[in-house]
């Protein structure tokens, strides 16, 4: 029988061979539906949390703090300057554990975010007792010299925490300046009454932009993190606009 077996086996070979890899092929088709659709799951729930979850965050602590501003300006100076001294200890905390290579990359960056917004509402808060205009052309120069400060060091390697550090800071800088200014301007001029309304909706129109390029284009957690951070910046451009007590 062995032998009659072995005769079959090489009068008919290429039927072992066709036999052989259909039985291999017929266990990996489920699998890689599995893999697919556990793949595409995991980035819908990075997209959601690293993008749209951290966005509404980042404004949240943006909203908390300027409306803590305006808590504390009631109470008085001293209570104003506990409070900025409050946010300078966090936002230096923050970057502190955003050096700290120990930590995922996407950590550093939520510490280094909300670092920079802390750093941002300190600021804000010392104008508050006297410490000098966000808008006036002292402090234009000032931004425009951090700008390039920022750009030419990211060039040269900046840690990821201070990256996201300065990006928060400076965006929001950016935020008060573009506002304030148009306000300020508004009271010669009814033109730029109109351009800071436009200037809402181009932030609305910016929102959605970035929610497409989200769930189209997005490819990585921190680039999604990166985008949340622009989000919240528009956003917060929007509710200034629109709901100008936050201002």
């Amino acid at each position: 029988m062995g032998a009659m077996e072995s005769e079959t086996d090489k009068a008919h070979p290429s039927t072992t061979r066709r036999l052989q890899p259909l039985h291999r092929k017929g266990a990996t088709p489920s699998s890689q539906v599995g893999d697919a659709a556990d793949s595409r799951g995991s980035e819908l729930r990075s997209i959601l949390v690293d993008g749209v979850l951290a966005a509404g965050i980042l404004l949240l602590v943006v909203v908390v703090t300027l409306l803590l501003n305006r808590v504390f300006r009631n109470m008085g100076a001293p209570y104003v300057l506990i409070y900025a001294l409050t946010l300078i200890a966090l936002a230096f905390c923050c970057l502190e554990f955003g050096l700290h290579h120990s930590l995922a990359n996407t950590t550093r960056a939520w510490y280094g975010m909300v670092g920079g917004i802390f750093a941002w509402s300190a600021v804000r808060t010392a104008q508050l007792i006297g410490m000098g205009s966000l808008t006036s052309a002292n402090s234009i120069l000032l931004l425009i010299m951090a700008s390039l400060f920022f750009g030419v060091m990211w060039l040269h390697g900046l840690p990821l925490g201070v990256q996201f550090w300065l990006q928060a800071f400076l965006l929001n800088w950016l935020g008060n300046l573009l506002i304030e200014g148009q306000k300020y301007l508004s009271q010669w001029s009814n033109f730029f009454n109109n351009t800071l309304t436009l200037t809402g909706y181009t932030a609305i129109l910016a929102v959605l932009l970035i929610g497409v390029w989200l769930f189209e284009r997005s490819t990585n957690r921190l680039k999604r993190l990166r985008s949340a951070l622009f989000a919240s910046f528009c956003l917060t451009i929007v509710l200034m606009v629109f709901m100008g007590g936050l201002s």
